[in-house]
């Protein structure tokens, strides 16, 4: 199949056409993914210091809630995003699972989680 990705001015509105032969349910997929904009949720925006920054989803480890900020825990370093954990846990993609009342890990990349004790707390291991 052909792409092509024509770059438009912000103001106007993006859109995406499918030309097939035959719309099965594979087609159908592909356009309810493109049309909820599954693909964006791929990544994170985070900030780290004085730098907002876009973290691709498939780098982080494990969010956890501290205070008012969530961590953002990833292999490039720690980031902070001020989304709710609940927020997070609707948008993140399907590999991330809610494994406490303020922890989110990504089941790619965790190996193990255990819980320890009856607090919140728990302890993540990723295989390294």
């Amino acid at each position: 199949m052909k792409i092509l990705i024509k770059r438009i001015p912000r103001e106007q509105e993006e859109e995406a056409r499918l030309f097939v032969h035959e719309e099965d349910e594979g087609i159908k997929q592909l356009a309810e993914y493109v049309e909820e904009e599954q693909f964006r949720k791929e990544q994170l925006i985070c900030q780290k210091e004085d730098t907002i920054c876009r973290l691709s989803c498939r780098e982080i480890y494990y969010i956890e809630t501290m205070g008012d900020v969530q961590e953002v825990h990833s292999k490039s370093g720690c980031y902070m995003t001020r989304k709710r954990l609940y927020i997070l846990e609707r948008e993140l993609p399907e590999y991330f699972v809610r494994v406490s009342k303020s922890a989110i890990i990504n089941l790619q990349l965790v190996k193990e989680y255990h819980q320890t004790g009856r607090n919140d707390d728990g302890r993540i291991f990723n295989g390294r």
